[in-house]
Order: C-alpha cells, then structure tokens, then sequence
C-alpha cells in the first residue's frame, strides 16, 4: 500500500534555524542527519511525499545529494528558501 504524506519547513543545512526554532541539535550536520533518519525510519521508497515549502536554501548540488538519502517520490511545492527548485518543477512536480 502507498503512503501519502507531507511536510514542510525542514531547512536543511540552515544553520541559523536551530537557533531561529529552538531545534534541540547542537550542529546543523546532527539536525541534518536526524531529520534523514527519522524521515526514511517512516517513508518507504514507494511513498509519496509532499514537501510544503522550504526545504532547503542551499544550491542545487546540496539538494541534489539531499533528496538522493531521503526514501520516497517527493513533490514539491516552492517555498520562499527553495532557490534549488526552478518554475518549471526541477527535482519533482511544483504545484
């Protein structure tokens, strides 16, 4: 059976998020790594996952190698921080 699921607002690789959030992690690699896991500890790779904005504000490489850990189909819809995303839906379906 396929899951549906969504997020929004990780911010991966945002340093200044924990502190801006008071996220209990100490380095932004240990907030990285945690969301990683706890993601794919839940998303199966034949999952859909809805991503609702802000996913990351680092450039497309660092999406790229991202996503490639994370299980799942991802569809994205753009946040304001999600310059790796283009208008025309690089790296899934822009809605």
């Amino acid at each position: 059976m396929v899951m549906v699921f969504f997020t929004s607002d990780l911010h991966f690789g945002h340093n200044n998020i924990i502190a801006y959030c008071n996220r209990l992690f100490s380095s932004v690699g240990e907030m990285d790594n945690t969301l990683i896991a706890d993601w794919n500890s839940v998303v199966a790779s034949g999952d859909d996952i809805y991503v609702l904005g802000d996913f990351t504000m680092k450039p497309a490489q660092d999406a790229r190698r991202c996503l490639s850990t994370l299980n799942g189909r991802k569809y994205f819809i753009r946040g304001n921080l999600d310059k790796f995303l283009d208008r025309n839906g690089a790296f899934g379906d822009v809605f």
